[in-house]
């Protein structure tokens, strides 16, 4: 099974894997060696499968742009995406 990876460029940023668990992330974001925030959120994963013949292989994925808001935030401080990710980490488990 494919894991988050540690780095991650995307949209024009860097992002750098801090913090993680089963259920939450957190990834520096940075743009040109400068962190300007913090990205936290719940890691997403996929039981794979095929789609039109091609063979998706199961994995968890860095959230997408449309994820914020529901799963995944952007904050300023370090200390504010660990806040959020202890917050995700307290709520119960979906069954």
């Amino acid at each position: 099974m494919k894991t988050l990876a540690t780095n991650i460029r995307k949209n024009g940023y860097d992002y750098k894997l801090i913090q993680r668990n089963s259920r939450a992330a957190i990834y520096s974001q940075s743009e040109q060696g400068k962190i300007i925030a913090y990205e936290v959120g719940m890691v997403k994963s996929s039981k794979g499968g095929e789609i039109q013949g091609n063979v998706i292989e199961a994995g968890e994925s860095f959230w997408g742009n449309e994820d914020f808001g529901r799963i995944a935030w952007t904050k300023n401080t370090l200390e504010q995406a660990i806040e959020k990710y202890n917050e995700i980490n307290a709520r119960p488990a979906k069954q």
